[in-house]
């Protein structure tokens, strides 16, 4: 369950941070100018994403520090550096620790146990 937790907060807070770089090009080039003038479905669609990536951000963060406390790191270097990541990123910093240390964990984890099953 704390698996499937984080990935979906995770995949929405990853989504929300494409969507905040397409609008920032778009904002850019000044394509958003006439958005009040979209059409009220679609400014509604984009309200719910931004306000369940809201809530995915502040629910990876807090796993991700959950995920930190709990994980025996082999170099205090290293918990020290993913500390301070989690702590001054924020949520960027908690994004970056799901994809380059949760993630990778977990599929180790899992590559292991299907060695496992296919060696007896």
């Amino acid at each position: 369950m704390f698996k499937a937790m984080v990935r979906l907060s995770a995949c929405l807070f990853g989504i929300a941070l494409v969507f905040l770089l397409l609008v920032e090009l778009l904002n850019a080039s000044d394509i958003l100018e006439g958005l009040q003038e979209q059409s009220y479905y679609f400014r509604v669609m984009l309200a719910i994403l931004g306000s369940l990536a809201a809530i995915a951000a502040w629910f990876l963060y807090g796993f991700m520090f959950y995920h930190w406390g709990s994980v025996i790191f082999k170099n205090r270097f290293y918990k020290r550096l993913w500390f301070f990541s989690l702590l001054l990123g924020m949520f960027i910093g908690a994004f970056a620790y799901y994809v380059l240390v949760f993630e990778l964990q977990l599929t180790d984890h899992t590559s292991r146990k299907i060695k496992e099953k296919q060696g007896n």
